[in-house]
């Protein structure tokens, strides 16, 4: 079963704070397999059911296929941010908010599966 974390991240934007409600990271099956003692290189994704890939942010955010629908929605916001600091740090918060919110509605409906 998935996990589903609340947390609150504050940007400083041109002198200005943003608060962006996104779900945990930290619910990703890389932390929640090593709660439970989980080698990392069986952490797999349990949303897309890879076979090979680890369910890190690097995972979630940029490929995994059941987001990719999500992700051409926000293309914008990758054009130029390939890791997941980038990513948080080089978006607007709104839209950011959006991508994360719309993300984790996707997992925790396949989740329910």
């Amino acid at each position: 079963m998935l996990s589903t974390c609340q947390v609150s991240v504050v940007f400083q934007i041109d002198g200005c704070l943003a608060v962006v409600d996104v779900a945990a990271m930290a619910c990703m099956h890389v932390d929640t397999g090593r709660w439970v003692g989980t080698d990392r290189k069986d952490r797999l994704s349990q949303v897309c059911h890879s076979n090979q890939d680890v369910e890190d942010e690097q995972h979630f955010l940029f490929h995994c296929p059941a987001y990719s629908d999500i992700r051409r929605q926000y293309a914008a916001m990758f054009q130029q941010a390939f890791t997941a600091p980038d990513l948080i740090t080089q978006s607007e918060p709104n839209a950011l908010s959006g991508f994360l919110r719309e993300c984790f509605s996707c997992r925790k409906a396949l989740s329910s599966f």
